[in-house]
């Protein structure tokens, strides 16, 4: 797991020790809403997906508004 800053977001990157991230996919399969957690404290939507490459998944934690 990484964190990184990107103009005005957080982004987590999901990268497991052991497996691979396609049980992230599965585990969201159709449903929009369904939470799925990671490293045991952080829960994502479908539509936080950013980017999905060969060994990371990228998603949008946090973003700013305003000040």
């Amino acid at each position: 797991m990484k964190l990184k800053k990107e103009k005005d977001q957080i982004i987590f990157i999901y990268n497991p020790y052991h497996g691979d991230i396609y049980w992230v996919q599965r585990e969201f399969g159709e449903d929009e809403e369904k939470l799925v957690n990671l490293a045991g404290t952080f829960y994502f939507k479908k539509d936080d997906v950013l980017k999905i490459g060969k060994d990371s998944i990228e998603f949008k934690l946090a973003k700013l508004e305003e000040n």
